[in-house]
């Protein structure tokens, strides 16, 4: 299927959207990207939404088991694989697309045409009309909170911009999980309309703040915050 949803409700407090990156059972305290957030939320009694991008071969049994009876969690999973039947409608939004390019075909650049027609084919346009779908559908939940994982990819500013676009009003907070350097383009690309941009930045670490803004020199400490990672934690034993 296209995706999958289970313990359907209205009005969640927070929407996070995470990966399933390997086979193991999946425990709502230690998330790999999110950590135990997920869990203290619960224990303040608000009410979750977790989108999983499928990015395996595997099932999603392991996945659920532990997560589908808790009642303030509901969850969905995006499957990455193309289903030509229902996925019709996508292809049908590419052919409108494609119709209307050579429709303007004299007002386009003649350097730029052919790159249009070749990236309207290319795999991440069709999986960006099916994540447009997906997030139409999914908004009209009504989250008040929204936490991505965020490195400056076209399909993560899809993402913002149909939660913006689908939500009476949401705020949308863009974590910065890993590191970042002066390479990571697309994180610093920043001079975008507000609808594809996020609200606010989270941060694993300092270093990353700090170089997020002086680069972009546009942001201040209210637009940006340290989150913290649980792959960059690492206690100290006791003696």
């Amino acid at each position: 299927r296209t995706f999958i949803q289970v313990n359907k409700a209205n009005d969640y407090d927070y929407l996070f959207i995470t990966n399933i990156i390997d086979n193991k059972k999946y425990l709502l305290d230690s998330d790999y990207i999110y950590g135990s957030m997920l869990s203290t939320l619960l224990k303040k009694d608000k009410k979750i939404c977790l989108v999983f991008f499928n990015q395996t071969n595997f099932s999603i049994k392991n996945i659920s088991t532990k997560i589908q009876n808790h009642k303030n969690v509901s969850y969905y999973f995006f499957n990455n694989k193309v289903n030509f039947i229902k996925d019709l409608k996508c292809f049908y939004i590419l052919i409108e697309l494609l119709l209307e390019i050579f429709k303007n075909k004299i007002l386009i650049n003649k350097k730029i045409f052919p790159f249009l027609i070749y990236s309207l084919f290319e795999e991440e346009t069709l999986a960006n009309v099916r994540i447009s779908n997906f997030m139409k559908k999914i908004s009209k939940n009504n989250f008040k909170k929204a936490i991505l994982t965020y490195e400056g990819h076209s399909y993560e500013r899809n993402i913002i911009k149909q939660l913006k676009n689908n939500s009476n009003s949401i705020t949308i907070f863009a974590y910065l999980h890993s590191g970042i350097y002066e390479t990571s383009h697309g994180i610093y690309q920043t001079d975008y309309p507000s609808s594809i941009l996020p609200d606010k930045y989270l941060f694993s670490g300092k270093v990353g703040l700090e170089e997020f803004k002086r680069i972009t020199n546009k942001y201040t400490n209210s637009d940006c915050e340290i989150f913290g990672s649980p792959r960059f934690f690492h206690p100290r034993k006791k003696k």
